[in-house]
């Protein structure tokens, strides 16, 4: 269902100061002193329908550059990718939101990018803001949100979209434990469902709860791949 094939991504970093012209034509003739990172290195990876994902590692290892890939926000510099299934991620706060629309707004906003009708969004649209805790803040505007309601909502919407895959990154699963519990409860529901989850974490207890496969990321490339309790107790004795 998802396939990588040889997958790298490279980004340059450019250290050149301009801070005068002079210096401005020297860059251009050295080519500006660039160089680049290769965040990930040859992944090859494939996840097929229903299995639930955990990925962990370091921070800089490639977690998210991974997750943007799969979720098609980055293109690969080299390799292939293949998907064939309707994703939906939750990666980065703010996507898909306007900060001058209200709540209600933006459900139907962010809906709209996620592939979903205005009637499929109205159908679901007070189980989104229940789930959201955000019934007295339905007409406020996002700029007024603190950042742990505009997570929560978009958190709630993301998940009455029915997505076959959902993509997610755990730092973005705010809110007190009644909310995280409501939220660990939308997991438990999706795997039930038979749903595929991709999930990056440090929470090594939440990945044990319902992650059975857990992928081990360092330095942009895979170490180990498999069974969730040998790969945490990999990355705990390489850690010490």
């Amino acid at each position: 269902m998802i396939e990588l094939e040889n997958v790298s991504k490279k980004f340059n970093i450019n250290y050149a100061r301009r801070l005068s012209v002079l210096q401005n034509i020297v860059n251009l003739l050295d080519g500006g002193k660039k160089r680049y990172i290769l965040a990930l290195k040859n992944i090859n990876l494939k996840i097929n329908k229903g299995e639930n994902v955990a990925i962990i590692g370091p921070n800089g290892s490639g977690k998210s550059t991974l997750l943007r890939i799969i979720s098609g926000i980055l293109v690969p510099t080299f390799g292939n990718i293949r998907i064939d299934t309707n994703i939906t991620s939750f990666l980065q706060l703010g996507i898909g939101f306007h900060q001058n629309l209200t709540a209600k707004e933006n459900v139907y906003l962010y809906g709209a990018i996620l592939g979903k009708t205005r009637s499929y969004i109205s159908k679901r649209f007070e189980e989104i803001i229940d789930f959201a805790e955000l019934r007295d803040f339905v007409n406020v505007k996002l700029k007024d949100f603190s950042s742990g309601m505009q997570s929560r909502l978009a958190f709630s919407t993301a998940i009455y979209t029915d997505p076959e895959t959902l993509v997610l990154d755990e730092v973005l699963v705010v809110g007190d434990l009644e909310f995280r519990n409501k939220c660990f409860e939308a997991f438990k529901k999706f795997k039930n469902q038979g749903k595929t989850m991709i999930f990056v974490s440090h929470d090594f207890d939440l990945i044990r709860k319902f992650f059975t496969r857990t992928i081990y990321l360092k330095n942009g490339m895979i170490v180990a791949d498999g069974d969730t309790d040998k790969i945490i107790k990999l990355y705990e004795k390489d850690s010490k």
